[in-house]
């Protein structure tokens, strides 16, 4: 919500809560892999590649 104080009072301007092209990310199957996603970096079951060689390579395998 967007609040104006202006001379005859406050105007409470009511917002869209979320952009109809961003509303994909707010799904709950997507706040769930959000949240596995997160998880699985604070508990370092993550790779990091130093080339795109050797990312494209650990796709091969």
């Amino acid at each position: 919500m967007e609040v104006e104080d202006g001379q005859e009072g406050i105007l409470f301007k009511p917002q869209k809560g979320v952009d109809a092209t961003q509303a994909w990310f707010w799904t709950p199957a997507w706040q769930a892999g959000e949240r596995e996603a997160s998880l699985d970096i604070a508990e370092s079951r993550v790779e990091i590649f130093e080339t795109d060689e050797d990312f494209l390579a650990a796709l091969d395998e």
